[in-house]
């Protein structure tokens, strides 16, 4: 890829300044992939080039989110980076994030949550807050309303010492065109885009926090000894009777056993079926992202 290519002769010597404010140098650029649709632009130039990509698995309004080159550098693994949305910067969480991309270009890898609208906006905070009072420990930071994808007008990371600012203008247009994508994707997976549509009761477990936790447990022994970290987004297909029916991880980040690890689990795992208004359970799909940090 082109954009990776060019960001790895850029020389890290700027990535300590205090701000970088940079502006588009390339429009948004579809990649429609088999298992994965991905959105990216490229923003500065020179020394200053980063590549910011977006990945879609299903449709929805929360997407992965990589952000590569020398000024996406952190001083260590688990560094804490505070995220906003322009142009109200107060409204910052924390993310802990930083690996090596491709050509071992320094990469921040973070889900993106937006809105479409103001009633989407208040659904999200209910079911945050609520996923918040139930595991305290996961939501160390306030719980803040999701930014409504029309209204942002930028990025803003901060990194401690300094901060960068991506001029990526409202993401409503960029991000309903990845919507489109992923409902190609469901049907591929054998699940039809209209009735996923209608679904208000969404496939899933019992407990999604503490299935993270035990599969987090069986780090594999021989990857825990060389160091490896794993982050591994599965999709499952799930049946109107609960039972997962195929397992995929569209875009793999690590060694492959992590993947395996994770889809051997949730393959063997019983899910409540999404379901209709009317209670009449329908073939949809279960996602579910796996961090395994050393």
């Amino acid at each position: 890829m082109r954009a990776i290519a060019v960001l790895a002769s850029i020389s890290d010597a700027q990535a300590h300044d205090a701000l970088r404010r940079l502006s588009p140098s390339s429009p948004w650029n579809a990649d429609w992939a088999e298992n994965a649709c991905r959105l990216q632009r490229v923003f500065g130039t020179g020394d200053d080039l980063v590549l910011l990509r977006f990945s879609a698995f299903t449709p929805g309004s929360s997407f992965r989110t990589e952000l590569s080159g020398q000024l996406a550098h952190v001083d260590g693994k688990g560094q804490k980076i505070g995220l906003s949305y322009l142009p109200d910067p107060s409204r910052k969480v924390g993310m802990r994030a930083g690996v090596d991309g491709p050509d071992k270009i320094p990469t921040l890898i973070f889900t993106s949550s937006f809105a479409r609208d103001e009633v989407e906006q208040a659904e999200k905070l209910e079911m945050m807050k609520a996923d918040a009072n139930q595991h305290p420990n996961d939501f160390p930071d306030a719980v803040l309303a999701p930014a409504l994808a029309r209204d942002v007008t930028g990025m803003r990371l901060d990194f401690g010492t300094r901060q960068l600012e991506l001029e990526t203008g409202a993401f409503d247009k960029a991000l309903a065109a990845l919507n489109r994508c992923a409902d190609n994707l469901l049907k591929t997976w054998g699940i039809d885009p209209e009735i996923n549509r209608l679904v208000v009761t969404p496939a899933k477990l019992r407990d999604n926090q503490a299935f993270v936790r035990k599969i987090q447990f069986q780090y594999p022994l021989n990857l825990a000894r060389q160091n490896e970290i794993g982050l591994v987004s599965a999709v499952v297909t799930v049946d109107g009777d609960g039972k997962a029916t195929s397992c995929r991880v569209p875009q793999s980040l690590n060694d492959k056993r992590f993947d395996d690890l994770v889809c051997e689990e949730l393959m063997r795992t019983q899910y409540e079926p999404a379901r209709l208004a009317d209670g009449m359970p329908v073939v949809s799909y279960y996602s579910l992202t796996v961090h395994y940090p050393m």
